[in-house]
């Protein structure tokens, strides 16, 4: 007979990054020149239970079918880490995409990979754009010039008006001079 021992063995199992969320944003920018500018903006918020430092790569993905499964020409972009924020984050300009046109993204599945050191992988649930928002605030003052095709200047304390657009969902926009 052999006497039986204990022995106390200790190990640790790497833990899976995973997406606490996600968040996509298009954007207009419209200027005299070069003319308007059009991208998105992908935040992602990733965990991992071993700390954020074993975070290897946090990349966003654009599934070019519509069964939302990796096909040969699934797009990758790689996403920065932001200490500010705390977010995984990229800028996808519309000549970035195979169309040139950021509507292109809509109605694809879009998902965030999220992969640590140890070479554990995780995907999100996908999220979709459901559309670009084309129209924009209308300039009321100064108003057009339709002799000139060009805005009537004001005095030293200019007062800028606008009308908003005659849309159904929350959007932001901003002036800058």
């Amino acid at each position: 007979m052999h006497a039986q021992t204990t022995a106390q063995v200790g190990f640790s199992l790497n833990g899976t990054p995973y997406i606490v969320s996600q968040n996509i944003y298009s954007r207009k920018i419209d200027r005299y020149y070069p003319g308007p500018q059009y991208f998105v903006d992908i935040t992602a918020s990733v965990a991992d239970p071993n700390g954020i430092t074993d975070i290897d790569s946090v990349w966003f993905m654009v599934t070019n079918s519509s069964s939302g499964s990796l096909t040969s020409d699934t797009l990758f972009f790689p996403m920065t880490y932001a200490v500010s924020s705390r977010l995984f984050q990229i800028t996808i300009y519309k000549y970035d995409l195979p169309t040139n046109t950021i509507q292109w993204l809509v109605n694809k599945p879009l998902q965030i990979r999220s992969r640590d050191f140890s070479c554990s992988t995780n995907y999100s649930n996908p999220f979709y754009v459901s559309r670009v928002i084309e129209n924009m605030a209308t300039s009321t003052y100064p108003t057009l010039n339709t002799a000139t095709s060009a805005k009537d200047t004001t005095g030293p304390t200019p007062l800028l008006k606008w009308s908003s657009p005659d849309v159904t969902f929350n959007y932001t926009f901003s002036l800058t001079i």
